[in-house]
């Protein structure tokens, strides 16, 4: 795996899959879960229309967007730690590939969107 697949990956599983799965669960019963926070979530959610459940689908996309391009800036060594004294290194296979996960992982977001890609 190259930083390329992986970056498709990290896509397919957090911002495609992760999302959907929320707005899955967002739809069930108020009364499934004993988490009153979670019962006053799915309350909110399914007062919502199909227009702005859409748009809050989106504000999820770009909050799991930003928050993997900032591990990832950590990675490819654009972000430092203030005590950090070396670059953080991802090996796969004995290779790093973390050098340009997160221009992998925008790139791949500018082309294809929110969508699955081809993988």
């Amino acid at each position: 795996m190259d930083s390329e697949q992986l970056a498709k990956n990290f896509k397919k599983e957090f911002v495609v899959d992760l999302v959907k799965s929320f707005s899955k669960n967002l739809n069930t019963s108020t009364q499934s879960s004993k988490d009153f926070k979670w019962n006053k979530s799915t309350e909110f959610y399914q007062s919502l229309n199909e227009e702005q459940k859409d748009n809050l689908k989106s504000i999820l996309h770009f909050l799991v967007v930003d928050t993997l391009a900032g591990v990832f800036s950590y990675l490819d060594d654009s972000g430092r730690f203030e005590n950090q004294d070396y670059s953080l290194e991802l090996i796969y296979n004995k290779e790093n590939i973390g050098n340009y996960l997160l221009d992998e992982f925008l790139s791949e977001i500018e082309l294809n969107g929110f969508e699955d890609s081809d993988m």
